[in-house]
């Protein structure tokens, strides 16, 4: 092959295992990655081949041969690509229960065209458990610092952040599943989140939607719609 150096037993060895190994990301550092030589990609000093990241569905785009999707996870927004005709009945059934406003994980090998680093996507599918996107920023964010040697005190700050995202997300969720033409009502969020957050972290988040354009009140200031519902 033209371009090609035999490598040693060690140097195979090693890239074996990045080949093998998927790194936690959020959708930021995608952005941060970088492209050496052909398909060497590099991120916080070291090789990384296979991702997986999770986000927000906020567009699907059907084609003949692929799914588009548009995520975003508070860090940024990418658009993913899942191709159905190399995948198997079971790869259709994955990606056909996949709905706007819900959270997706994705698998997916790097890829380089143009100098542009996109994701060939091996697989998406919805998280059912919340508690799996809080994990994975942890994960994202422990991979990141063990990389760059951060301080206990930096990751703090980071992982507060990644708390603050995850219960606004959670929020959101809810306010957004009311059928409801007024909405829904506060006591209600109180009361299906309340094992998991305080009255007052709510009403922060709700307060950060608002402000954010993503939710209003109806009839009163008790009663909260989504602006996507």
């Amino acid at each position: 092959m033209e371009g090609y150096l035999p490598e040693s037993g060690d140097n195979q060895q090693k890239r074996t295992r990045s080949d093998n190994t998927i790194r936690p990301i959020t959708i930021k550092q995608l952005d941060m990655i970088e492209l050496q030589n052909e398909n060497n990609f590099y991120l916080d000093g070291a090789q990384v081949y296979m991702v997986t990241f999770v986000g927000v569905v906020r567009q699907i785009s059907p084609h003949s041969t692929n799914i588009a999707y548009r995520l975003e996870d508070g860090t940024g927004q990418t658009e993913v690509r899942y191709w159905t005709e190399q995948q198997d009945g079971a790869g259709e059934e994955s990606t056909s229960d996949i709905q706007l406003n819900t959270y997706v994980r994705v698998y997916g090998r790097l890829r380089a065209f143009n100098g542009k680093i996109t994701v060939q996507s091996t697989a998406v599918r919805t998280i059912e458990d919340p508690n799996e996107t809080t994990f994975h920023f942890l994960e994202a964010i422990l991979s990141h610092a063990s990389l760059q040697g951060k301080s206990g005190e930096s990751m703090d700050v980071t992982m507060t952040d990644v708390s603050s995202n995850s219960i606004n997300e959670t929020v959101y969720r809810l306010i957004s599943s009311a059928e409801e033409e007024n909405g829904m009502h506060i006591d209600q969020v109180f009361k299906s989140l309340g094992n998991q957050y305080s009255e007052s972290a709510i009403k922060e988040a709700i307060d950060f939607l608002s402000n954010e354009g993503r939710c209003y009140n109806t009839i009163d200031d008790e009663h909260i719609r989504s602006t996507e519902a």
